[in-house]
Order: C-alpha cells, then structure tokens, then sequence
C-alpha cells in the first residue's frame, strides 16, 4: 500500500470526494437521530437536506412560492407541530401565537438565516435585525417619528400630495385613458411616505404610469427572498456591478443602485449638519426621520450612513405596499358594491359638500361608516407576507402545558 506521500493527484482527489461524503452523511444522521428536533414530526428528507433544498424546491425552483401550501398538507399529515427543515418546528395552532411571538418582557430573537439575505441594502436595518435587544432600540428611536401627532403635524403636506393625485386622475380621465389604481394608489403612497421620511418625494404621481416600475422593484424584491437566503453572494454580487452593466442585466437593480445612492448623499449631508430642514420651504420643510435620529441618543455606530440607508430602503418599501394595497383593496369593494358607495358618499358630503373643501383629520375619523370601510380594508387587504421562525432567549415554550 502506498503511504500518504507516495500518493498521486487521483488518490488526493478521490480521497476528498470521500471525507466530503462521509461528513455530510454524518450530519445527515445526527440531524435524523441525534438532533434537539428529530423528536418532531416531519419529512426526514426536510430534516436533512444541505441548506434547506427541501424548501429551496417549493419557494424558488421548479416551483416558486409554494412552500407555505406544502407545509399545510404536511401539517394535515403529521399534526400541529412538524419539523420544517434542518432548525425549525412550525406550529399550526392559533391559540399558541401569543406564546410564540410575546411582547416584553419576554425576549425573541428572529432567525440569521430567514431574515438575512446578505444584501448590503438591506443589512443594519430593522428588517434584518435579528437581536431582540437591538431590535428593539432602533425601532424605538423612529417610533415618535410615526406616532399619530407627528404624521398629523404634516397634514397639509397629505392634503397636497392627494391633490396631487386628483389632478393627475383628472387629467387621465378626460383623455379617455384606462388608469391603473393600483398603482396610482402606489403612487399616492410612495410621494407621501418618501417625502415624509426623506424631505423630498419621488415624483411617482406624474410618471408614466404613475410609477409603476417603482412598484414592480418592491414587488421583486420581495420575491426574489427565498433565492437570496440560498445564495447571498450572488446577490451581492448583482448589486456591486458597475452601473452600466447593471443597467444592461437588470434595470431594476441600476434604479434601485441610483435610488439608494442620492438616499445616501442625503443621509450624509444630515448626519454631518449640512442638510438642516429650517433651511428648506415648501412641503418638504421639515424634520425628516434622519433628524430624529441624528438628535436622537443612539451609540454613534447607529448612526453610520450606511445602515441609515437601509432603513430608508425599508421605510419606502414598506409604507409604499401596504398603504397602496390597502386603498385598492377599498377603491374595489366601494366600486364593486353600489350600496356601499353610495352610503359612503353620503357620509363624506357631510364633511366634504363641495370639491374645494377641506376636512380635517379629526372630522374624517368621526365618520363611522368611513371608519368601518377603512377597518375592513385593513383586514382584508394583507396577510402575513412570510412566516416569521422566533427563538425564545430566556424561556422555554411548553406547548399546552
């Protein structure tokens, strides 16, 4: 036989193939027999599978977003508590959801691998935070930025981007054009929530189709998740191509690059004292949310530019889709159901007789009929967008004990 250093590259090679091998049908057994959740019920080829490619086959490839009907066959299969993959158990039972997903003073952390995609526009801010600590402060230092009073300080601003809207609708209208409302209502958001955050809006009301590739960049990014969590690097990799090739491969990278860019000279200019909102006028003339945390009492590496641009990214993404989705899903019913829009109009006229008038925002929520058309679009407008795996850091969880 000959020894290790009379080996050939052949010995070498097949030598690796076979520790490779041998490695992962040891982790393959130890995930099936010796690990924390082989006790759970669940397909072994779930449990086992190098880097969650069980799941990889119903949310990205030959199938796409899929994977959270397969988990309801699998618990229709094996009960209300199955094993999902090679680290997480899914429960199906809602009457346990405020044992998983508690408030304080109990702690959750979120999951490195679900919540992270690697994306440098997206790392350091709240979406991919997964520490239950740091969650918590960066959401509390923008949480006043949100409150009721502050969004109903900029009411004129609201009040001027919706006129905004009506004029454009208006102009559409009398040119017999089919108007997309979905993304006009995207539109209408996008300005708002990018105005009210960055000091400036977008201008979606008075693009081509209001818009709408904005929408299509937020909607892809959303899809494209389940592929990221596989491979990061990848995307990474996307993001950092020189713009004109970017521009070449995929527009919607090259725009989301060029709109993440002027957000980061904004947020510098911010942070160094260069962009002070008393020195602006018009509607865009005030405290931006980069303000609030530029005063506010975050430890200095909060602060970084960088991270502050992620959260940019996610205030935009976030307020754009759900305010947008939620107006359409309104707009639909009222349109579709005469009876309800005509007892709506109603209402309104009481506040609103003519086209010019002005109703406040404490009259507009002393409607009830108004209110309740608003509660249920909120209702029915979304659901939960992902499953969102906890782990509890202080506790154990004892299902019906």
């Amino acid at each position: 036989m000959a020894t290790f250093q009379e080996w050939g590259w052949k010995e070498v090679v097949w030598s690796t193939v076979a520790a490779y091998l041998a490695y992962w049908i040891a982790v393959y057994v130890y995930r099936v027999t010796f690990h924390p959740l082989a006790k759970f019920p669940g397909p072994k080829l779930a449990a086992m599978t190098f880097t969650f490619w069980y799941e990889f086959y119903y949310e990205v490839y030959p199938n796409q977003l899929q994977y959270l009907w397969k988990i309801k066959e699998l618990h229709e299969q094996y009960g209300p508590i199955i094993r999902i993959n090679p680290r997480h158990i899914h429960i199906n039972d809602p009457d346990f959801f405020d044992n998983i997903y508690a408030s304080s003073p109990h702690k959750r952390d979120r999951c490195t691998w679900y919540m992270h995609t690697g994306s440098k526009n997206l790392s350091g801010g709240m979406l991919e935070t997964i520490d239950h600590d740091l969650h918590k402060m960066r959401r509390n230092a923008v949480s006043s930025f949100f409150s009721k009073r502050s969004i109903q300080a900029l009411e004129p601003m609201v009040y001027d981007t919706t006129r905004r809207l009506i004029k454009r609708l208006k102009e559409d209208g009398a040119k017999g054009k089919v108007i997309p409302l979905n993304a006009a209502w995207a539109a209408l958001a996008m300005d708002t929530i990018s105005t009210y955050c960055f000091g400036e809006g977008v201008g979606s009301i008075e693009r081509e189709q209001y818009g709408q590739e904005w929408v299509d960049i937020i909607h892809n990014g959303i899809r494209i998740r389940p592929f990221a969590r596989q491979f990061p690097t990848l995307i990474n990799m996307l993001l950092d191509l020189p713009p004109s090739l970017a521009a070449k491969l995929n527009p919607d990278i090259a725009m989301m690059n060029n709109f993440n860019n002027d957000l980061l000279t904004k947020i510098e200019k911010v942070m160094a004292g260069a962009d002070d909102y008393e020195n602006k006028s018009g509607v865009a003339g005030h405290r931006t949310v980069f303000h609030e945390i530029r005063d506010g009492n975050m430890p200095e590496a909060e602060k970084a530019p960088k991270r502050l641009m992620s959260e940019g990214s996610v205030f935009l993404a976030a307020g754009t889709e759900t305010t947008g989705r939620t107006l359409s899903v309104i707009t639909y019913y009222v349109f579709e159901k005469p009876s309800i829009r005509t007892q709506l109009m109603a209402e309104l006229r009481t506040v609103l007789p003519t086209e010019d008038t002005r109703a406040t925002l404490p009259q507009l929520e002393a409607l009830p009929y108004l209110t309740a058309v608003i509660n249920e679009g909120l209702r029915t407008a979304h659901g939960v967008s992902s499953r969102q795996p906890h782990t509890p850091t202080q506790d154990d969880l004892h299902y019906k004990q």
